[in-house]
């Protein structure tokens, strides 16, 4: 078994997460880091999509669950992670890692992030 792994970085949205009424109102930019490990043996040989987690359909997933506003960012990892690896069991681990940017904190001009794991330790 070869326990690899895939990897979608900087996957750039417009969201309207978080707990103000400005939040859900204004919106702001995040962007989302998805890594998946999985058996790639078949599709190492094979050069067939179907011997493979389709990442264009774990993209396609993952800006679908995030869509819906939600107030907190660990929801939004838990809702996130828990899609894709439910739709994709052949994902052994994974990490979702969100970063949201000029979150509503004076004096703060950088990204606040979250990385969930699965599984969890």
């Amino acid at each position: 078994m070869n326990r690899n792994s895939i990897a979608l970085r900087d996957i750039k949205l417009w969201g309207y997460h978080g707990c103000l009424p400005e939040e859900r109102k204004v919106g702001t930019d995040y962007s989302i880091d998805f890594v998946m490990k999985f058996d790639t043996s078949r599709s190492e040989i094979s050069d067939d999509i179907t011997d493979t987690v389709d990442y264009s359909k774990v993209h396609a997933l993952i800006v679908k669950v995030f869509s819906e506003p939600v107030n907190l960012m660990e929801h939004l990892a838990r809702k996130i992670m828990d899609a894709v690896v439910n739709e994709f069991p052949a994902i052994m681990e994974a990490s979702v890692t969100i970063r949201k940017y000029n979150p509503p904190m004076k004096q703060f001009n950088g990204n606040v992030e979250i990385t969930l794991n699965y599984p969890q330790n």
